[in-house]
């Protein structure tokens, strides 16, 4: 991702185009803080933890933020290979989350875990969305799910909410539903 980030700001600086930087614009999360986390609660007043993964960080960092002062736990998901966790940055399959780098608006203090979900595990819960529940959704989606289900079981009850920020379609040409077998395994 940083070469991505590399080349963008390059050609921006040469050619005058403009480079939003969803990787360090404030309003990244502002926006997320400021509808996305306005509607949850709302919806579910009540909601105990919110499970979302990190690409740029923003919409995580955004809702976990306004949850904080509803006394809502905030659980960042990421794949083996990101770095929140602490480990050390390597290659994974599971597209649209994992870091290299902490996103400078990510407050350490607004996550309550750090769930590493390997690529395995996320691309199971694609297959199986797309099987049992009719959801087209993407590796970032199937490691949502599962941070979302390591939530659900702190709780004896009460409510967890997740975000699926993808969909399979935009997969399709990796053949993301063969990803470790086929989609019938």
């Amino acid at each position: 991702m940083l070469g991505a980030r590399q080349w963008t700001e390059a050609y921006a600086d040469e050619t005058g185009a403009f480079y939003t930087n969803q990787f360090e614009t404030r309003h990244n999360p502002a926006a997320y803080r400021n509808t996305l986390a306005v509607e949850l609660i709302e919806a579910l007043p009540d909601l105990d933890y919110f499970v979302a993964g990190a690409g740029s960080g923003g919409t995580f960092a955004g809702v976990a933020e306004e949850l904080q002062s509803h006394d809502v736990k905030s659980i960042v998901v990421e794949p083996a290979g990101s770095i929140l966790s602490g480990q050390e940055k390597g290659r994974h399959d599971t597209e649209g989350i994992g870091v290299e780098v902490w996103p400078h608006f990510l407050n350490e203090e607004w996550i309550e875990a750090v769930e590493v979900v390997s690529d395995a595990i996320a691309f199971q819960h694609v297959k199986d969305l797309a099987r049992y529940e009719g959801i087209l959704a993407g590796s970032s989606s199937g490691a949502a799910l599962e941070g979302a289900i390591r939530a659900a079981a702190r709780l004896d009850h009460g409510k967890v909410v997740t975000i699926f920020p993808d969909s399979s379609d935009r997969y399709m040409s990796k053949k993301i539903f063969q990803y470790g077998g086929d989609l019938n395994e």
